[in-house]
């Protein structure tokens, strides 16, 4: 006996597994993205900071441990910019 509330007995359209798969990842990676803007603002980062630090492509995580450690949002995307994308920091 099938499910008639997930499968349609006549659908209208059908979608391929390439275009499933591709809105899943992209789901995903905003999801992934929500959850480490919200990392940074429970670290103390204002939201519009926490955006930009993502918007540059600055590794979440090394982006956390230097907010923990007080470092501004611009130290931060500086750090990046001088390790040619590689976050690399020196010991306080």
């Amino acid at each position: 006996m099938s499910d008639s509330k997930t499968k349609p007995k006549n659908p209208k359209y059908s979608v391929s597994d390439e275009v499933h798969k591709a809105a899943h990842a992209a789901t995903v990676a905003k999801e992934e993205r929500s959850k480490a803007r919200f990392k940074l603002e429970m670290a103390g980062c204002e939201f519009e900071d926490a955006v930009k630090i993502l918007d540059f492509g600055c590794d979440p995580n090394q982006a956390l441990e230097m907010v923990k450690q007080g470092k501004t949002t611009d130290k931060i995307i500086d750090a990046l910019k001088k390790n040619d994308g590689k976050m690399e920091f020196p010991p306080p």
